[in-house]
């Protein structure tokens, strides 16, 4: 099985695109991104961009680390045609969208279309009774892998994403919103330890409650564990 894995990994592997310059990027910040005069978060502010604008990328520079988040700085144009600098930890590829999602769970519901992908492996061992009971599934399309195992009361899936990066998911986890707070995102920070590539935590405000793991570069792709 774990050999299986590995190949069905490998042929739908590839690493997570680079940004390229003229890229259109989005501020995903919960609140607005400061826009600054130099690559630096000591650098003076010029304005502030408002959350979901719409930025082009001009240039690249240096790598930074600021809250959890690892990336470059940009040199990018607005839609009001400003030119500043800003952290690229805070901008995503598409839209954050305007539905506040609870969990991780209804998250991945709506940015994954179910439908659209393939079953490629089945397995299913019944050899003991109830009990002994183990199901091994694998689905797949050219942007995704998941691959689900369960049994007797319990279950683990994962699922691996080339169109998001860690960066990407946090910013998404970072807008969720239950009954007024984001407990999701504050059990995330807590977990967070010197290596930011991978973070682990409990979801214990959701039914049934989770243990997440997000995992950047794992084989190429974003990888997030449900258990």
């Amino acid at each position: 099985m774990k050999i299986l894995i590995a190949i069905i990994l490998m042929i739908c592997t590839s690493n997570l695109e680079a940004q390229m310059i003229g890229d259109t990027l989005f501020v995903a910040s919960n609140n607005s991104l400061t826009l600054r005069e130099h690559a630096s978060s000591q650098s003076k502010k010029k304005s502030s961009i408002n959350h979901n604008s719409m930025l082009e990328l001009c240039e690249i520079y240096q790598l930074d680390t600021i809250e959890l988040r690892i990336s470059n700085w940009y040199k990018v144009k607005t839609y009001k045609g400003d030119i500043g600098f800003v952290f690229g930890g805070y901008l995503n590829r598409s839209k954050i969208p305007k539905e506040k999602f609870s969990s991780i769970t209804y998250l991945l519901n709506a940015i994954i279309d179910y439908e659209l992908l393939e079953n490629i492996h089945n397995y299913k061992s019944n050899t003991s009774g109830d009990m002994e009971m183990y199901n091994s599934s694998v689905y797949q399309n050219d942007n995704i892998t998941i691959i689900s195992n369960n049994g007797y009361e319990w279950g683990e899936t994962d699922i691996y994403l080339k169109d998001y990066s860690l960066n990407e998911i946090l910013n998404l986890i970072s807008n969720f919103e239950f009954e007024g707070k984001n407990p999701e995102y504050d059990a995330l920070k807590k977990s967070a330890n010197r290596n930011i590539k991978k973070f682990n935590y409990i979801v214990a405000h959701d039914d049934p409650e989770r243990n997440v793991t997000l995992e950047d570069g794992h084989n190429g792709q974003l990888r997030i564990h449900l258990k």
